[in-house]
């Protein structure tokens, strides 16, 4: 048996869930020697998922660019969208005990 094919049986095996401790006493072997022998094959995957797409706002928030950082926009309640009203209450949830509120 090549060392590439051992290398995808032992990897094939660790994806289902097996340990490699595991795997050494069902084939009779040492972990140690089974460690040696296995050499993780990298899959060439590009994507480890759907793509997401990050909207953003399109209209700027000053008109003058020298304005950028030198004040906070303000924004009402009304003009937050459902995302980003459910964002903040989880944040404020996660952050309770920190800020003892």
């Amino acid at each position: 048996m090549a060392l590439t094919s051992l290398s995808q049986l032992i990897q094939d095996l660790l994806i289902e869930g097996y340990t490699l401790p595991e795997i050494a006493e069902q084939w009779g072997i040492s972990k140690t020697n089974l460690a040696r022998n296995y050499t993780p094959i990298k899959k060439h995957v590009r994507y480890y998922g759907d793509m997401v797409e990050i909207n953003q706002k399109s209209e700027p928030y000053h008109e003058n660019e020298f304005m950028y950082g030198s004040t906070l926009p303000q924004y009402k309640w009304s003009d937050l969208n459902k995302n980003e009203i459910e964002a903040y209450y989880e944040y404020k949830l996660k952050n309770k005990i920190y800020y003892g509120t």
